[in-house]
């Protein structure tokens, strides 16, 4: 089991409310000195995003350039955008003595643990896979057909869970929420086994 402190991975499928449970505890004072790797993006911000704080927005050939000169981590291409992790900046925060967390796809954290093979890495999942769709509906920041391929790729996301050390289960906020603080602070967690039956009835 990987050791409290360091790097802790976060991978969902979209609307999972991955990017919620990170804020929020990096204003709980129980993470204090944890840093947030900010990735990098080709796609344009949505409303209330801003740059250098939820991503760094740059252009598909300035991501092309870093991609040529090694500074990705790990990258990838998803419904028509880059998105990546710089390696230089999660370097400099460990370095520094920050706990750090991230946010990838699950190829990202195979990445992240061929890397730092002592990153805790958590798989964020939403109570079902109906209230994953009822969340994307109601997000209402996509078409039909777009929201469709989310939910495809959540299912394929999913069917990966058994490579991450733990499950971060979405349905009450704040208990997620103090279970994330756990996991990052002190390196404890839910088995990404799940309670019982929860996998078994997650397509249901």
């Amino acid at each position: 089991m990987p050791s409290p402190g360091g790097l802790t991975v976060l991978s969902a499928p979209s609307g999972a409310g991955k990017s919620s449970l990170i804020k929020a505890l990096l204003g709980d004072p129980r993470a204090a000195g944890t840093a947030y790797a900010v990735s990098h993006t080709s796609r344009a911000p949505r409303p209330g995003e801003a740059d250098g704080q939820d991503y760094h927005f740059v252009s598909p050939g300035e991501f092309r350039e870093m991609i040529a000169k090694g500074v990705f981590l790990e990258w990838t291409e998803t419904f028509g955008n880059y998105y990546g992790t710089s390696r230089p900046l999660i370097e400099r925060q460990l370095a520094s003595g920050l706990k750090v967390i991230a946010d990838v796809d699950i190829v990202g954290a195979r990445a992240f643990r061929e890397a730092f093979p002592e990153a805790k890495l958590v798989f964020v999942a939403p109570p079902s896979f109906r209230a994953l769709a009822d969340r994307l509906a109601g997000r209402r920041t996509e078409d039909e057909e777009s929201a469709g391929r989310r939910l495809a790729r959540a299912a394929e996301e999913a069917a990966a869970r058994d490579f991450f050390d733990f499950l971060l289960i979405n349905d009450d906020f704040a208990a997620a929420e103090n279970e994330l603080v756990d996991i990052v602070t002190k390196g404890t967690g839910r088995p990404v086994e799940g309670p019982p039956g929860f996998w078994e009835n997650f397509f249901k």
